[in-house]
């Protein structure tokens, strides 16, 4: 019988540094360092659990197209189309400052926006064994903290139990995600996510996972943030959420830069997720914040790297 397995540390942390974090201050760092199981090839239009029938993305937007592939060789070609307007030297310079390119597209229907898609590409000069070290993700997730200040928990047995996970696939880890968006909105919800390993880098599919949805203490549901005649902070009841799904491949590649023998590892990360109107009034105050929030997201993520000793991300690979 499969078993319901909770997100390990570096599956959770890339969960929420690819994808949903980039809804909130905690993008990229996140969920890239996630690490489970090698699974079955993932769509490259959406995830495997996006559009399965017990995992309905319920009208989500589509994944933006992408660059990378992890079973095709990343060539100079694929490079330049991946820096885009940035160029590739800009992109892969050797700098905690380098930028990042991130594209958001707003999405609609019946003449008003529901969500958005974003696509973001970066370069992290590391090897791809200190990119997916375990201390890493959990000093960048601040997962020494106390349950309280965590982002996202692993699912419990029962909780697994009770939602009836038997048909689930062997590959598949589970995590209930709970992040406030821009201090205005707080949002939940169980997040499945799949990775796939190849030689020179993974892929990894996420999506919210609706099977949740009847049980209270883990449906995806926002609640905004309001404001009381005393100047409290009060929370509305809150509403269901149509949920977010991503896709993140990381690549490693030599003979990029200036050192032909140094590793750089290129990160490309696409998401698509539901934006009520409710929660900002309609306004494009998150489609603004998004670029700049992924950027000091990954900034944040390249500084601790570059904390990590070569011997012990060496020792790491060892074991």
């Amino acid at each position: 019988m499969a078993v319901c397995k909770e997100m390990t540390l570096r599956t959770r942390a890339m969960v929420l540094s690819s994808g949903l974090a980039v809804l909130a201050a905690h993008v990229m760092p996140v969920m890239l360092a996630m690490g489970a199981e090698p699974v079955r090839s993932i769509s490259q239009q959406a995830p495997a659990a996006a559009t399965d029938e017990i995992s309905s993305a319920r009208g989500l937007p589509d994944l933006p197209p992408g660059v990378l592939s992890l079973d095709e060789a990343v060539t100079a070609d694929t490079l330049a189309t991946l820096a885009g307007r940035v160029g590739w030297q800009r992109l892969a310079a050797d700098s905690q400052m380098a930028p990042v390119r991130v594209t958001v597209t707003p999405v609609e229907a019946a003449g008003r926006r529901i969500g958005h898609q974003v696509q973001a590409a970066f370069v992290i000069r590391t090897p791809l064994e200190t990119f997916q070290d375990d201390a890493l993700a959990a000093e960048t997730l601040g997962l020494q903290a106390n349950t309280a200040g965590r982002m996202a928990r692993p699912l419990t047995t029962d909780e697994c139990t009770q939602a009836g996970l038997e048909a689930a696939g062997a590959n598949t880890s589970f995590a209930v995600l709970n992040l406030t968006l821009l201090n205005r909105v707080d949002l939940q919800g169980v997040v499945r996510a799949e990775r796939r390993d190849g030689e020179s880098g993974f892929e990894l599919a996420w999506v919210f996972d609706h099977r949740f949805d009847r049980f209270p203490s883990l449906r995806a549901h926002s609640q905004r943030r309001t404001a009381n005649a005393l100047g409290e902070t009060v929370r509305e009841d809150p509403q269901p959420y149509a949920g977010a799904a991503g896709v993140l491949v990381v690549r490693e590649v030599r003979g990029m830069a200036a050192d032909p023998e140094e590793s750089l590892l290129v990160v490309e990360s696409r998401l698509a997720f539901a934006e009520p109107v409710a929660w900002f009034g309609g306004s494009n105050l998150l489609r603004a914040k998004i670029p700049l929030l992924t950027q000091e997201g990954v900034r944040t993520l390249r500084r601790r790297l570059a904390t990590v000793p070569t011997s012990a991300a060496a020792g790491d690979a060892a074991h």
